[in-house]
């Protein structure tokens, strides 16, 4: 009987043991909320080169060194999406520029880029079309 006794207090100390860890862990835990932004990337998109000055198609004043980006027709989306920034990437470097123009000869998914931001990627006039991925900065 006693060592029944015995094992039925050991077998309860450790239930009990047992259920204040649980507690513990419980009462550890966290709960947060998010929220998660996905956006469509564009990979492998032709990318120009393209000599910014002047106005702009949405109302800014483009210089040289800005980085800024024109985007093809059918995403310029009659200027909804004037002022947006994207984030370019191009053989494992990234930038991000600002839309402040329709590329009227970009194809679907293209780019135009500044000759500022087309720099940041090292790269030089020629060539002046290059494939790289893009996506819109939310």
């Amino acid at each position: 009987m006693k060592l029944f006794t015995k094992l039925l207090l050991s077998s309860l100390t450790l239930s009990l043991a047992s259920a204040a860890s649980l507690n513990l862990q419980k009462d550890q835990l966290q709960l947060r909320e998010e929220t998660i932004t996905l956006s469509k990337r564009f990979d492998n998109a032709t990318i120009v080169y393209f000599l910014a000055l002047g106005n702009s198609t949405c109302g800014t004043t483009m210089e040289l060194n800005d980085f800024i980006v024109s985007i093809n027709s059918e995403q310029y989306e009659g200027g909804s999406r004037c002022l947006e920034y994207v984030t370019v990437s191009y053989e494992g470097m990234s930038s991000t520029g600002q839309i402040v123009n329709e590329c009227t000869t970009c194809p679907p998914y293209g780019l135009a880029l500044s000759p500022g931001m087309w720099s940041s990627f090292g790269l030089s006039t020629e060539p002046s079309v290059i494939y790289g991925d893009w996506v819109f900065d939310s």
